[in-house]
């Protein structure tokens, strides 16, 4: 039987020109259910995809958790690792301030303190790792609460997310500290015990060193520090002409040295004798000044034999010159024969200069030696004696007015000077070593310091695992209906699993949180002393603590290396 050919032309969606009606609108509904159709595939992939950002958040919580404990490690162990270096540093310094005068009693204190804080170091350590080890063992359920507890506030729109985490690993072994290395514990002993004698030594090195400080003042004060009063630069002056570089003046004690009295004298006596001129024409007048000639030639000399060493010690020779006529005997002027003789009646007589007019035609010459050996006249005219050349050292020497007082001055303070530091150079020498020995083992018992550490690996220190379950009803076409795309029933259990694992802090130029809490207390300025350094190593420490043991070992060694007289 066959079909109409007018009924075949109804039902065909073509005709000889194209599409029909008909034909477009069924093109439109099947594009628009495949639409419809991918958006809800897309819609369920959605709803079903969020679990794995649960998971991932869950993870990432329970790390946190991980993370946070091992901070917490990190605060003790650097307080513990603080506290051990600032109990040695305080006793170096303790041991450095019984040597500084009135410091005896800062140092005592110091060294109380350097037992006190490693009392409380081994009190805070045990105290610190009990509880630590306490949060240590709560860690895997501390961490799968925060698992759960992400999960749980991620719920909605009828999502229901559970998720546990587990650690890796799950147990871990309980935190101890491990007992204090014996060198730091001698060497705070030693420190201790040997204070008593570093006082005493420091206390005879401190006397000896003020008497030096006081006769080095006293010849300052005789050389140039009195002046415009009476001393070796005005003698000089006022009555050699002596300016500029030959006379120079000083204005503290701390800038002189024993040196520039020296070498004052020194070019005091070449010009004294270039300017000295007898005081009238008087044959007396003459004769002084004939002598005094003879006195500043014998002094030139002699105090050229003058010098003044400085440096690791302190050695000086001041030629003295004669302040009487009993101590010029014992000088070559008393034997130097250069006078003129003369005889009458048989009995020599001896002349002060050639110029006496006693002393004309004398053709030999003697000494007071001679004079004063055998049965000799006095000249009517000179009157030359022993007395004589006596007086004119005794002169200058025995009154303020007189350049030789203040040199004698001088030449006593230094010798002064030199005997109270040889007096107080060997327990000077003795408490210097001590104390050297004391803080190289202090040093050393730093380097051990790395050992007395609160260190964990802790349950999750090498991750953390999260499995998240989305058992909330979603409907697969809830919030996206169509009539193009028919759905029923709900979305199944949807499962996610994710991992995570702790780095370290990229803190940056050696730093973490640990040194950001004392930022800034090495630069206190308000501290200062003894127990500013003690605070500055202490800050310094921390500081480097990002840095390891061996900056922070540096950081102590330089406190401590800086604080050596």
């Amino acid at each position: 039987m066959s079909v109409p050919r007018r009924m075949a032309q109804a039902f065909s969606l073509h005709d000889e020109d194209g599409m029909t009606t008909v034909g477009m609108v069924v093109s439109l509904l099947l594009a628009l259910s495949m639409i419809f159709s991918s958006a809800q595939v897309y819609r369920i992939q959605s709803v079903s995809s969020r679990v794995q950002s649960v998971a991932d958040a869950g993870a990432l919580a329970a790390g946190n958790v991980v993370a946070e404990f091992m901070v917490a490690v990190r605060v003790c162990d650097s307080v513990a690792l603080s506290l051990s270096l600032t109990s040695l540093t305080s006793t170096g310094l303790g041991v450095v301030a019984c040597c500084v005068p009135g410091g005896q009693g800062v140092g005592a204190k110091l060294l109380e303190a350097g037992a006190r804080v490693a009392d409380a170091r081994d009190s805070f350590s045990k105290t610190a790792s009990e509880g630590l080890t306490r949060v240590q063992k709560a860690l895997p359920f501390l961490a799968a609460a925060s698992a759960a507890s992400v999960a749980q506030g991620n719920g909605s729109n009828g999502s229901d997310y559970t998720a546990l985490a587990l650690l890796v690993p799950d147990s871990a072994e309980d935190i101890r500290v491990p007992q204090e290395d014996a060198r730091a514990k001698q060497a705070r002993e030693d420190a201790i015990g040997q204070a008593e004698e570093v006082k005493e030594l420091a206390r005879r090195a401190e006397e000896a060193a003020l008497r030096a400080q006081d006769a080095k003042q006293r010849a300052f004060d005789h050389d140039c520090g009195a002046r415009p009063g009476w001393c070796m630069a005005e003698r000089a002056e006022t009555l050699a002409h002596m300016t500029g570089a030959q006379n120079p003046v000083y204005s503290s004690v701390d800038a002189w040295s024993f040196s520039v009295a020296l070498r004052r004298a020194q070019a005091y006596y070449p010009a004294r004798l270039a300017v000295e001129r007898p005081d009238d024409g008087s044959v007396q007048a003459q004769a002084q000044s004939a002598l005094r000639k003879r006195f500043y030639t014998y002094a030139a000399k002699e105090v050229a034999r003058g010098y003044v060493r400085e440096g690791d010690s302190f050695e000086a020779l001041f030629p003295r010159l004669p302040a009487n006529t009993a101590q010029m005997r014992g000088t070559e002027l008393f034997v130097q024969a250069v006078y003129p003789v003369s005889v009458t009646d048989a009995s020599p007589i001896l002349h002060a200069w050639d110029g006496c007019p006693k002393a004309a035609g004398s053709t030999s010459r003697a000494s007071l030696h001679d004079m004063e050996a055998g049965a000799w006249e006095t000249c009517s005219e000179c009157g030359f004696t022993a007395a004589s050349l006596g007086k004119v050292a005794a002169a200058s020497t025995s009154i303020g007015n007189g350049f030789e007082h203040h040199y004698e001055q001088v030449a006593l303070a230094a010798e002064e000077y030199q005997k109270a530091l040889e007096e107080g150079a060997p327990a000077k020498r003795e408490a210097k070593s001590r104390v050297s020995k004391l803080l190289d083992q202090l040093r050393d018992a730093c380097s051990s310091a790395g050992s007395f550490r609160i260190d964990a690996d802790p349950p999750g220190g090498k991750g953390v695992v999260c499995l998240a379950v989305n058992t909330g009803p979603d409907a697969p076409d809830k919030g996206f209906e169509s009539a193009f795309v028919q759905a029923s029933g709900q979305l199944g259990c949807r499962v996610a699993i994710s991992a995570a694992t702790l780095v370290a802090d990229p803190s940056g130029e050696g730093r973490s949180v640990i040194a950001s809490l004392t930022d800034g207390l090495a630069s206190d300025s308000a501290l200062a002393g003894v127990l500013g350094a003690a605070a500055g190593v202490w800050s310094g420490a921390l500081s480097a603590y990002a840095d390891g043991q061996s900056a922070l070992d540096a950081a102590v060694r330089e406190g401590l290396g800086a604080c050596l007289w």
